[in-house]
């Protein structure tokens, strides 16, 4: 996945794909873009206004799709990580 930072904020996070069997096609979807009850990682981390601060233990996972949102966390969190460095 590719995520844009900016201004402190994650601005986008695009190109969310997984390396693993076209089965998980259907949670990596879920995941980033949410359900009719539930919003999607890509939504909830991008609406955040001020990187430096997320929680991200306490960040709700889109149901049925635990793993990948985890994953979609996890190369956020890197991504900030990065960005900090440079």
């Amino acid at each position: 996945m590719k995520v844009t930072i900016a201004n402190d904020r994650i601005v986008s996070i695009t190109d969310v794909k997984g390396d693993g069997d076209s089965q998980n096609a259907s949670y990596i979807k879920k995941a980033a873009d949410g359900t009719r009850n539930q919003q999607g990682m890509v939504s909830v981390l991008t609406s955040q206004t001020n990187a430096a601060n997320i929680d991200f233990s306490s960040i709700d996972t889109v149901s049925s799709a635990t793993c990948t949102s985890n994953a979609i966390i996890d190369g956020c969190k890197r991504a900030l990580e990065t960005a900090k460095k440079k």
